[in-house]
């Protein structure tokens, strides 16, 4: 994977490159789950912890208003 990701940073596509760089800027990280146990491979738990307000956000358009916020915020 280092290996391509180096092939890919040295692209002539600017997007490509600097999408590898930042891969490889953030490599160690990105395979944690692989060494660290009870790290797990995916975000689900994350994602399904704001999927409610996401889905609230989108249905409801946001607030327009500080009192809006505040309301919203009590929920």
């Amino acid at each position: 994977m280092t290996e391509l990701l180096t092939r890919g940073a040295r692209m002539r596509d600017k997007r490509t490159a600097r999408f590898c760089a930042a891969l490889i800027a953030h490599e160690q990280a990105l395979w944690t789950f692989t060494t660290t146990p009870g790290v797990p491979a995916t975000d689900n738990a994350a994602e399904r912890a704001l999927r409610h307000a996401v889905m609230w956000r989108k249905t409801s358009y946001g607030t327009q208003t500080e009192h809006g916020n505040r309301a919203a915020s009590d929920c």
